[in-house]
């Protein structure tokens, strides 16, 4: 969900264990895309011998941008396993 904040739009999400996830963050007609990947393996030893278990998991959240958002400046935080994302708006040009 995109907040509008006066001057910008904001928007956090929430990642399970995101500091091992792989995050892409695009643009593209007026989307926001986030895609969050993750591999996992896990290797088990036994007398008959090594066992390797991958496992790959995907999530993509799109998120409509307005006009008015300047895409070109968005900035993004990441602590504690939230994404956080601000986006200014284009400034209305004055007219006297």
């Amino acid at each position: 969900r995109l907040e509008d904040r006066g001057d910008h739009y904001y928007t956090q999400i929430k990642l399970v264990d995101g500091k091992n996830s792989k995050i892409d963050i695009s643009t593209n007609d007026n989307l926001l895309t986030i895609s969050v990947g993750k591999k996992e393996q896990k290797t088990t030893k036994s007398a008959n011998g090594t066992i390797t278990q991958q496992s790959f998991s995907n999530s993509k959240n799109i998120i409509a941008l307005p006009q008015d958002a300047l895409v070109e400046k968005l900035q993004t935080n990441y602590k504690d396993d939230i994404l956080e994302i601000t986006i200014p708006k284009i400034k209305a040009s004055s007219k006297s």
